[in-house]
């Protein structure tokens, strides 16, 4: 998967945010994700962030 000069917003999943079987690239754009259920971003081979804004918001239940 490859992100350039893009927003991406996950609102709310019930496993990983972003699954990707390769890899993932995000040259530039801003990712946004909140409500997790697993894994924000999950690559099985490889993954790349270069002058891109990634905001995750992690909550912690007791």
């Amino acid at each position: 998967m490859e992100i350039k000069n893009c927003t991406i917003n996950v609102l709310s999943s019930v496993k990983d945010g972003i699954s990707c079987n390769e890899y993932f690239l995000m040259e530039s754009g801003t990712l946004n994700m909140s409500n997790l259920g697993d894994d924000g971003i999950q690559c099985d081979l490889d993954g790349t962030t270069n002058t891109g804004d990634m905001r995750l918001l992690v909550a912690h239940s007791t």
